[in-house]
């Protein structure tokens, strides 16, 4: 059965200039950032997000030491509204949803075993679904987990499949980890689009 989830798919990767962690802003070098420290809640991080054009189509949001690459061409290519996803595809994130890095990991590493999970990690959606007066700080929490995930995954399939400490890999063994093996995709959805 298949979902219909709006606005916004995006692909995400965490930086930091730790030893271990990849720096997405290497894949990303000359793409705007956006402090999302800057918004109050769920709301004002949404009306930001619609006010880009579809040709300025790739942002980085920056939370604590993060940086999110925001792809609006997919939103853009889809008629501005829905992009369809089977629903075992969409891990589900909001206020109230209480998860664990390795649920995350486990969401993602599925590859059809589990029917309730991702068919493949190409597959797999990460749906953040917040009231519209969540605060910024509870988002951030929840993306964080998330980010520790992807990190986890990346780290362990960069030692596998490359041998080499995340930090170590060239900018083309990063964009194959991180887009082709391992894409960090969230679907941001406004308020009461997506049931909880």
């Amino acid at each position: 059965m298949k979902n219909l989830l709006t606005i916004l798919l995006l692909t995400f990767a965490s930086c930091n200039s730790g030893q271990k962690e990849l720096s997405i802003k290497r894949v990303f070098p000359s793409t705007e950032i956006i402090e999302i420290a800057k918004f109050r809640d769920y709301s004002e991080l949404i009306k930001k997000l619609k006010t880009f054009d579809c040709i300025e189509a790739q942002k980085l949001l920056k939370f604590q030491d993060h940086f999110i690459p925001v792809h609006l061409s997919i939103y853009c290519l889809n008629g501005g509204n829905f992009v369809d996803i089977k629903e075992r595809n969409v891990f589900k994130v909001n206020e109230s949803s209480e998860f664990s890095q390795k649920d995350v990991e486990d969401f993602i590493l599925n590859n059809g075993r589990n029917i309730e999970l991702s068919e493949s990690p190409t597959n797999a959606i990460i749906a953040m679904n917040f009231s519209i007066n969540t605060k910024i700080n509870e988002i951030v929490s929840k993306m964080s987990t998330v980010n520790m995930a992807y990190q986890a995954i990346w780290t362990r399939q960069a030692q596998i499949r490359f041998e080499k400490n995340p930090a170590e890999l060239s900018n083309g063994e990063i964009e194959k980890l991180t887009s082709q093996f391992y894409p960090y995709q969230t679907a941001i959805i406004p308020p009461r689009q997506l049931n909880h």
